[in-house]
């Protein structure tokens, strides 16, 4: 009858540490954050709309210097796009790997054929071209 008790109890053990072991590990996400930039490179985009994966994510850029955030962004690449009715921005793709959240690696292409530009973050983004429709 020992042997049974000491199978169990190590069984239980087991099982503590297992179930301990899977509640820690916690989930990793990084941020994403970045400011629009007019033309001349120094003012800012307000209300513009600002998406993730075609519009998995939704932001704005409600601050008066333009940035937005994006949080708890799980890790993977990411196509950040910004929406506005009076400027063309480039789409920026995001990599965040889990080991290196902090650091992502961010690719604007402004447009097809354009060279490739890095960027850190936060993203400092400027406007490709203005729009005028009719």
């Amino acid at each position: 009858m020992r042997k049974t008790c000491g199978v169990r109890v190590t069984l239980a053990a087991w099982l503590i540490v297992c179930l301990l072991g899977k509640t820690t590990t916690a989930a990793v996400y990084g941020t994403i954050e970045g400011v629009l930039r007019m033309p001349d490179g120094k003012s800012p985009l307000v209300d513009a709309k600002i998406s993730l994966n075609d519009g998995d994510r939704i932001t704005y850029s409600k601050h008066a210097d333009g940035s937005f955030i994006f949080y708890n962004v799980p890790p993977g690449i990411h196509l950040l796009d910004v929406h506005s009715h009076d400027f063309q921005y480039g789409q920026i793709k995001v990599q965040l790997l889990e080991e290196s959240m902090d650091e992502p690696k961010c690719i604007e292409y402004a447009y097809p054929g354009a060279p490739k530009k890095s960027y850190s973050l936060p993203i400092a983004t400027e406007t490709t071209c203005s729009l005028s429709i009719f």
